[in-house]
């Protein structure tokens, strides 16, 4: 009687689970369908068109004097030159840590000591470089939740010029948009409490497996963010094309 008591309750546990999985799922479509709605009622700022080929060949001075130009821009943004440098020393701070630990670095630091305490302030320097990237994002990363949660049409446009191509309007972008904002956001929370890992033990007491897991999600989330923002309807050119021959087609089907 007991083990058929527990049965039953292990079968109701998982029926209702499913249940509460099924109903979340079900709530999440139904916004998904509201703010598709939305965007569709929200015309794109910019005239999205079929590539058309165009027979007019332009000078190669016009694309090196704006070349130029945009050099010159781009040196006056002091934003720049600072994310310049953070790369410059993310690079030589991680290919300084490879060679260490591959061992191509044995001659000139010949005793472990000397490589463990190398490799570690090299981690930290990393750490430092990643968690204040992370804190000069994170704000702005949360504005865009905020912003897709609330969906309004202001809020609409910022978000086309942020992750859309060209901005304009593509297919479920609320969704697409979504995914993206939530990855970044799962980035800086990874890198923050990799950062507390770092500095709150010793490189004798960290928790190894839980620096890794820490570390696979910063890394993981913020690098499967890029790829499905570029290769998503948000800036991929193919879907664009069908989404435009749809909506056209549509059109063309109530004007009728």
């Amino acid at each position: 009687m007991a083990s058929t008591s527990n049965r039953e309750e292990e079968l109701w546990l998982g029926a209702s689970s499913s249940s509460s999985g099924y109903k979340a799922k079900a709530n999440f479509q139904e916004v998904e369908e509201d703010r598709h709605e939305i965007s569709r009622s929200m015309p794109s700022t910019h005239n999205e068109d079929l590539p058309e080929h165009s027979n007019v060949v332009r000078p190669r001075k016009t694309n090196r004097d704006s070349m130029c130009k945009r050099c010159r821009e781009w040196i006056r943004s002091l934003f720049n030159i600072a994310f310049l440098l953070w790369k410059i020393c993310v690079a030589m701070s991680g290919l300084l840590l490879v060679l260490i630990v591959t061992g191509m670095l044995n001659r000139v630091l010949p005793e472990k000591d000397q490589r463990d305490a190398w490799v570690e302030v090299n981690n930290q320097i990393l750490n430092a470089l990643f968690t204040l990237m992370s804190l000069y994002q994170h704000p702005q990363r949360l504005h865009y939740l905020i912003l897709l949660c609330r969906w309004k049409p202001k809020d609409i446009s910022r978000l086309r010029k942020e992750y859309c191509k060209n901005g304009t309007q593509k297919p479920h972008e609320w969704g697409h948009m979504m995914v993206v904002v939530l990855l970044l956001n799962l980035n800086c929370i990874a890198q923050y409490v990799l950062c507390g890992l770092n500095l709150g033990f010793n490189r004798h007491n960290r928790p190894t497996v839980v620096v890794s897991i820490c570390m696979a999600f910063a890394v993981g989330s913020g690098t499967i963010a890029g790829l499905y923002s570029n290769f998503s309807p948000l800036r991929s050119t193919m879907f664009s094309k069908f989404h435009l021959i749809e909506e056209r087609s549509k059109q063309d089907g109530k004007s009728i």
